[in-house]
């Protein structure tokens, strides 16, 4: 039909038609190309907001960069400029800001960005205005409420503070020094006068480029921190050093402090600036590479993140802490060295320390003054520097005192040090005007910090009676905050993804933890999901809790201290089936690795983390399993073997399981959680009768056997296990 259709046309109708379908085409064609690429923007949008959520405002602010689309947007617009003021940019937040209040779509963070712009600017009037507006707007509920009220207080303080200018000026440490990227930690060399030991991220360091998770990302990651020192030379800064090979690694490598002889450097390796590493090393100019750092023994627990070590007279320690006890955030703490040890840390009390954080503590060589940084209301904005004197009439530390401008500023100042004539001092912040990130900077003083000339070889504030501070390990003292840890569930899909990348993150926390706490035992649960071949099930999740086991082992854990057992598909925490049907639930959930602690230390408190269903999908035989876990049962040991074992037993009773630990090389099939000794021995009886199984019964309690110089004394409460005793004994 088409062809004759043609065959009827003139040259020139057919020449219309043809180019009529071609626009047609043509407009098709651009209709499709714009759709596809709305389809790239929207999920470009949804990865910008994963990428904020997860606080990587550079890459989502680069995507919204890249499309013209964003300006014509306000949501869009708005979620630039948030990203702006994330990453210090806070013109061109202030200018997307604006560009999207002429919109007019009523947005409540309009006026919360803008006026925590304002404060970094320092137009704290305007400030105020903004985030009372933002208040005005939301509900106190929010997550943020009580947050930006602090900030709108903070907003009057510092507009008080700014008229008390500290006598002093200030100076950045210039671009030999700094870099377009972070400088952190300034130390002066004990040995050289005019040596400033830091810490740098700068292009080239150790590792490459590396992402948030610590691996290798040459197109998105940045650079990791190394330790550097430059000499000041005849007025200028000498060109950085690099320290020597061993010393700086793919980590950041973070400068601590010397000891007073200037011949051991301690120093704290990271990789997300939440838990660290500390070693010392036997500092020389000419390094010795058979002399590898060491780990040391500091009082502090780097893995709770505790940080920014100053070291006064080798005797003193100073720290940072928010995981032991204290009273908000962050806290200063001390301990001292004696009878060749470190003893516990305690608190510098409530006169020092407040809700807010508390960090970078340095004590002059008085001993009587202290200064350190703290993001208290009573500041600019961010983290500020304060004073504080101990008084030795009242045995008090006085009321900490701002030092104001020009040394703080709305942005964050930390890491403040005295050099040895009290006349200058070196501190970092990452305020407006520096060369990028955080800079170095340095304090020049009108008058001398007579402090600093004094010496003493113990602070006057260790000889009162501090009864106020708290003291960590003190269990007496009912303000005692136990350290948390948490055991969350490991999950695989097959045997290759149970040491995936994620779960071998988790292990890896879990393996420190065990070696912090070295009188812990570890019982690890396989779970599998129903699977055809009921003794192949059983077994394969014992491989599968061996290969976690030997992980762990790996990584330093006793194997004395680990427990097995590996459950199959018998105590599901979902229903395989619902209404004859495979559970997509069940496939997620019953494939997983639990883990508990047992003999816990009294310091700390465990959390196992499990997922939470109910309704149909909540399978009750896993509930039954770990109440069993926590109580007096009584188990039927089935079979002892090396190999797999077959029996019918295995689908005939579905409680099964296999218990294993190192010191039995055997693997102990298990059956029943009897809470009544009679229903246990009713069982046996049918497993002899039956099927000629032998089986021993064997009472649990707190999830292992129970030790059988415990059974006279404990059948006294336990009137089943008394029956056992008198019939099984």
């Amino acid at each position: 039909m088409l062809i004759k259709a043609f065959s009827t046309m003139n040259f020139r109708d057919l020449y219309k038609y043809l180019r009529k379908i071609r626009c047609i085409t043509l407009i098709t064609l651009i209709f499709l190309g714009l759709s596809s690429q709305t389809n790239v923007y929207a999920q470009n949008i949804t990865q910008v907001k994963k990428w904020m959520k997860e606080g990587s405002y550079g890459k989502a602010l680069n995507v919204l960069n890249n499309n013209d689309k964003t300006a014509k947007n306000p949501d869009h617009l708005l979620l630039r400029a948030i990203c702006y003021y994330h990453t210090d940019q806070i013109d061109n937040c202030l200018t997307d800001l604006k560009l999207h209040e002429s919109f007019y779509t009523g947005d409540a963070l309009l006026w919360k960005y803008s006026g925590l712009c304002f404060i970094k600017k320092e137009q704290y009037e305007d400030a105020s205005k903004y985030l009372k507006k933002y208040l005005s707007l939301s509900k106190s509920t929010q997550e943020d409420y009580q947050k930006i009220i602090l900030e709108v207080r903070r907003c009057g303080k510092a507009q008080q503070i700014a008229r008390k200018n500290l006598d002093a000026f200030v100076e950045n440490a210039g671009s030999i020094v700094n870099s377009s990227e972070n400088e952190w930690r300034p130390v002066y060399s004990p040995n050289f006068q005019d040596r400033l030991y830091y810490s740098s991220n700068k292009k080239g360091s150790t590792g490459g480029k590396r992402n948030q998770k610590g691996l290798v990302d040459d197109e998105e990651g940045q650079y990791y921190a190394d330790m550097y020192y430059s000499d000041f030379i005849e007025g200028n800064w000498s060109e950085p050093t690099t320290f020597l090979p061993l010393l700086n690694t793919p980590k950041h490598d973070l400068i601590g402090d010397f000891n007073s002889e200037g011949n051991i450097l301690y120093y704290g390796l990271t990789s997300d600036f939440v838990s660290y590493d500390y070693y010392s090393d036997t500092f020389s100019t000419e390094y010795l590479y058979d002399k590898i750092p060491v780990k040391v023994a500091l009082p502090l627990q780097g893995e709770f993140g505790d940080k920014d070590v100053f070291i006064f007279n080798d005797s003193l320690l100073f720290f940072a802490s928010r995981h032991l006890p204290g009273y908000g955030g962050y806290d200063l703490y001390y301990s001292k060295f004696t009878g060749g040890k470190w003893q516990n840390p305690v608190n510098l009390g409530p006169d020092v320390n407040t809700t807010f954080d508390e960090i970078s503590p340095f004590i002059t060589n008085g001993g009587n003054t202290l200064y350190f940084s703290s993001d208290r209301i009573d500041g600019f904005g961010g983290y500020d520097i304060f004073w504080t004197e101990y008084h030795n009439n009242t045995k008090k530390w006085k009321e900490a005192v701002n030092m104001g401008k020009p040394v703080n500023s709305p942005w964050d100042e930390n890491h403040f040090l005295l050099a040895a004539d009290g006349m200058s001092a070196v501190f970092t912040s990452n305020k407006e005007g520096g060369y990028g990130g955080s800079d170095i900077y340095i304090t020049y003083f009108k008058e001398q910090k007579i402090e600093q000339l004094l010496f003493v070889d113990q602070p006057s504030f260790l000889d009162s009676v501090q009864t106020k501070s708290i003291v960590a390990g003190d269990i007496s003292d009912n303000k005692i905050q136990k350290k948390l840890l948490r055991l969350p569930s490991l999950y695989y899909v097959t045997n290759d993804d149970l040491l995936s990348a994620q779960n071998i993150g988790l292990l890896s926390k879990l393996s420190e933890n065990l070696l912090i706490y070295p009188d812990t035992r570890l019982t690890i649960y396989a779970h599998s999901n129903v699977e055809s071949n009921r003794d192949m099930e059983l077994y394969l999740t014992l491989k599968k809790a061996e290969t976690i086991s030997g992980f762990l082992i790996q990584k330093g854990v006793d194997p004395y201290r680990i427990v097995l057992k590996a459950c199959g598909s018998s105590f599901p925490i979902s229903q395989p089936f619902i209404n004859g049907i495979a559970s997509n639930v069940a496939e997620k959930n019953n494939k997983r690795i639990d883990f508990s602690l047992i003999s816990i230390s009294a310091d700390i408190n465990v959390t196992e983390e499990r997922t939470n269903l109910s309704g149909v999908y909540l399978d009750e035989r896993y509930e039954l399993f770990r109440k069993a876990e926590d109580t007096l049962v009584f188990r039927l040991l089935i079979a002892q073997t090396q190999q797999m074992f077959r029996s019918e037993l295995l689908n005939h009773y579905k409680e099964i399981f296999i218990e294993k630990t190192q010191n039995q090389p055997t693997n102990h099939y298990l059956l029943g959680q009897f809470a009544a000794y009679d229903e246990a021995l009713k069982t046996k009886k049918i497993l002899q009768q039956q099927y000629n199984v032998n089986a021993a019964m064997i009472p649990y309690y707190k999830g292992k056997p129970l030790a059988r110089e415990l059974y006279g004394y404990m059948s006294k409460t336990m009137p089943e296990l008394q029956k056992f005793v008198l019939n099984e004994e």
